[in-house]
């Protein structure tokens, strides 16, 4: 988010295998990977040819002394390098080493280039908790004064201490004697090497915004810590006490992000330069900036953008909002954003929101099939069901007669997921059943509404009763009715049913083996509840029980490529929500 141009010059300095190489090559157009390895670099050419990437340069060499000449480079990338470079002279202190690198950057880069670090922090809480410094794998040792770190690693590891982290402070400290100009330090969450967010550590209700309405680790340990800060305003702490750092360093801004807000963004929606800094939010496919001024206890406005120059899934998103805003509906002026503004900036199509009150639903989920838990969430299932309901009888545009051409559309996914999926001997079975379902649709009516395609809890928000949606890049104007139902009861239940402290990261495809709890329960007041819920959306919408549970069985077999749903559909339909 650099204001930096397509041909700008970018080094990724310590490339390693050219994970982040890669990346930047997609929105730069010269792009050098320098490694001292002959592995990396060499792998760096195979795996260009192969991709057809042709804008990547991989250089050889010691960093500490660049084949470039000076004012080279609009950006350098030092992603996890800096901490290891004392052990490129143990005869030297490691500070001193890594002195010289930053000198030898300073060099390189033009007088209005940018040094991006990323880097752990000598002093993360996670220390003090006992987690071993990952560099060393010993704990407590950067916590010791730097004379006593030394003999304890010479005594158990036999080597030299040679791989310093430090503290905000004594890095903004480097920075400075380097020559560097401007410093903005941010904390990478969870970490740099693979963040969801960057919060600006020198921005108090930043911090503070992040952990109120953005944090949404599930792990009891976290959610415990994260009660503990908000009980007891540590938000001021972060900036001692992060796991991490990322730093952006200017060499002659003296505020370089907020130089880009002020310049590009500040003239024309906050009426003047003003210091501003923001909250980054980073997902596969697209760039959340979060842009909060100095004391301000809300941001501004919510800023969007892909995150690749060549993904144009913002371009339409602007019609996308205007057609629902024409339809004229309070209901529905009150649950999407205000859009600021859409078109270009950093020749990037973005999007710019009003920021809106409200706590996004998957924070308020309760796991676990307790009655307690799931009376709290047959709440907010129902209160975004029955949101879904209204919503599809604003935005129904037409009905059409069900054919047989359009129901081979539906049809023909879900046979071949039972030829997949099902035991030879119930086949037979399986295609009678729905063959049935198949002649009871035909000739029915079906509405056409608009599909949001990511309904997902993430992108919802609760201000108390009113429901917020978000991230209608995805949707379809006129579609199939009931996909964005399904896919919510899929991801909210899900999430009940998850528990982080056993299982890794949630993915799509992991909710099949929650399928049977959500759908096929066949007993107890969250079934009952589903049922209801879904039973009103069909017959406010005039759609036929048994074409609903065809566009069920094509969602889930055909869709989601789950073929192991028919199995458990035609073994226990008598059990299904519907």
């Amino acid at each position: 988010m650099l204001p930096l141009s397509q041909d700008s010059r970018v080094l990724d300095a310590g490339c390693g295998w050219g994970t982040l190489t890669f990346q930047l090559a997609k929105s730069y157009k010269h792009v050098w990977a320098f490694d001292r390895s002959d592995c990396g670099t060499e792998f760096i050419k195979i795996r260009s040819k192969q991709d057809k990437v042709d804008n990547i340069i991989p250089v050889r060499g010691n960093v500490l002394k660049l084949p470039f000449c000076d004012n080279y480079f609009d950006l350098v990338v030092l992603n996890g390098v800096l901490e290891w470079i004392g052990q490129d002279d143990e005869s030297l202190d490691p500070l001193i080493v890594q002195q010289r690198l930053l000198k030898e950057f300073f060099r390189v880069l033009k007088p209005k280039g940018y040094l991006y670090v990323g880097i752990e922090n000598r002093w993360s809480a996670t220390y003090f908790l006992g987690e071993p410094e990952g560099h060393v794998n010993l704990r407590f040792i950067s916590l010791l004064p730097r004379f006593t770190a030394r003999a304890y690693h010479r005594i158990v590891k036999k080597t030299p201490y040679s791989v310093y982290t430090h503290s905000k402070r004594n890095y903004v400290r480097m920075f400075k004697k380097a020559g560097f100009n401007g410093v903005s330090a941010y904390s990478p969450i969870p970490q740099y090497h693979h963040y969801s967010n960057m919060v600006p550590l020198d921005n108090f209700y930043a911090c503070k915004y992040y952990v109120d309405k953005l944090f949404s680790h599930k792990k009891k340990l976290a959610v415990f810590f994260n009660k503990i800060v908000k009980a007891f305003y540590l938000y001021r702490l972060m900036p001692f006490f992060a796991p991490c750092f990322s730093f952006i360093v200017a060499k002659s801004d003296k505020d370089p992000v907020s130089a880009l807000l002020s310049q590009d963004l500040g003239e024309k929606f906050l009426g003047q330069k003003r210091k501003a800094s923001f909250i980054l939010n980073s997902s596969t496919n697209h760039i959340v900036l979060i842009p909060f001024i100095a004391k301000a206890k809300q941001p501004l406005f919510i800023l969007k953008t892909c995150r690749y120059v060549d993904n144009d899934s913002f371009t339409k998103l602007d019609d996308v909002y205007k057609y629902l805003k024409e339809l004229n509906s309070d209901f529905i002026n009150k649950s999407i954003p205000d859009i600021i503004y859409a078109g270009k900036f950093w020749n990037r199509q973005v999007i710019i929101e009003r920021a809106v009150t409200g706590k996004n639903i998957d924070s308020f989920v309760k796991r676990g099939i307790n009655i307690a838990a799931n009376k709290h969430n047959a709440k907010n299932i129902k209160i975004v069901l029955d949101w879904i309901t209204k919503f599809n009888q604003v935005t129904k545009n037409s009905e059409i007669k069900i054919s047989q051409e359009s129901l081979n559309n539906y049809i023909l996914p879900v046979k071949e997921a039972i030829e997949r999926a099902i035991a030879p001997e119930l086949k037979e079975q399986a295609l009678k059943r729905v063959n049935e379902l198949e002649d009871s649709s035909l000739g029915k009516a079906m509405p056409l509404v608009f599909q949001h395609r990511d309904f997902g809890p993430s992108n919802i928000l609760l201000d108390g009763a009113t429901v917020k949606v978000f991230d209608w890049e995805l949707s379809q104007k006129s579609a199939e009715p009931l996909y964005d139902v399904f896919y919510f009861i899929s991801r909210y239940c899900y999430l009940m049913y998850y528990d982080p402290n056993k299982h890794g990261v949630p993915y799509f495809h992991t909710l099949a083996q929650y399928t049977e709890k959500t759908f096929f329960q066949g007993s107890g007041f969250m079934h009952e509840l589903l049922s209801s819920q879904i039973k009103q959306y069909c017959q406010s919408l005039n759609i036929d029980i048994n074409l609903a549970k065809i566009l069920f069985l094509w969602q889930q077999a055909g869709k989601n490529n789950n073929p192991g749903i028919v199995d458990l559909f035609f073994s226990k339909e008598d059990r299904f929500i519907l």
